[in-house]
């Protein structure tokens, strides 16, 4: 069992570290697409924040299509609901649903607070120089 544990941390390093190398690659930008927007030069706070807002809530209705549809293809095709795929397929989609829900209601509070007491403002770009 330690052997196959060793061989998929090998094979999922290998994978991620041959991704970040070829970052510009298509299959790299799907892979990494899940990190969410980047702050903009002279985009204020708020902003940057009701992005993250809008990425997350999108993520969430992506859930809640997902599991409509598992509820249907359970619901029509009653010889599904016992098979193990789809349990697993279940289990995980309630569980990035969740993770989705908190994800919004976090960032939400966090741009109200933001809004409300601050700071707002842009943001900027800083290069540090290198003192020798």
């Amino acid at each position: 069992m330690i052997e196959k544990i060793i061989i998929f941390y090998v094979v999922a390093f290998s994978l991620y570290a041959l991704l970040s190398i070829y970052y510009k690659n298509p299959i790299s930008a799907l892979a990494f697409a899940w990190f969410g927007p980047v702050p903009v030069e002279g985009e204020l706070y708020s902003n940057f924040k009701l992005r993250k807002i809008i990425y997350t809530f999108n993520w969430l209705l992506q859930f809640i299509y997902l599991y409509s549809l598992l509820f249907l293809i359970g619901s029509h095709y009653e010889w599904v609901e016992s098979t193990y795929v789809y349990l697993a397929i279940v289990f995980g989609s309630a569980i990035g649903f969740g993770m989705a829900l908190l994800a919004t209601i976090g960032f939400s509070i966090s741009w109200l607070k933001t809004k409300i007491i601050g700071p707002d403002g842009p943001f900027i770009i800083q290069v540090l120089d290198d003192e020798d």
